[in-house]
């Protein structure tokens, strides 16, 4: 179970290791509505796109972020508190 807190953040940290350009629609952040929004992801960059755009080429809820940025690696936390 993880839970992104910052979007634009990691994705600009997950965009230098993916360097293909991208535009990423996040959706249903309730808590943190700053999350939400389109964001433009490029070599090692992150820029929230201001207007609403229609070609965005993956849209994520909050909730299945986390599944598409840690895809194919194996995170976990060894320092659980009680």
């Amino acid at each position: 179970m993880a839970r992104v807190i910052h979007v634009q953040s990691l994705l600009a940290l997950w965009s230098r290791l993916h360097p293909q350009p991208l535009n990423i629609r996040v959706t249903g952040d309730d808590t943190f509505p700053e999350n939400n929004g389109d964001f433009r992801v490029e070599e090692g960059s992150c820029c929230r796109i201001q207007a609403v755009t229609p070609n965005v080429d993956r849209v994520y809820d909050i909730r299945q972020l986390p599944a598409f940025l840690f895809a194919g690696l194996h995170p976990f936390m060894n320092l659980m508190m009680d």
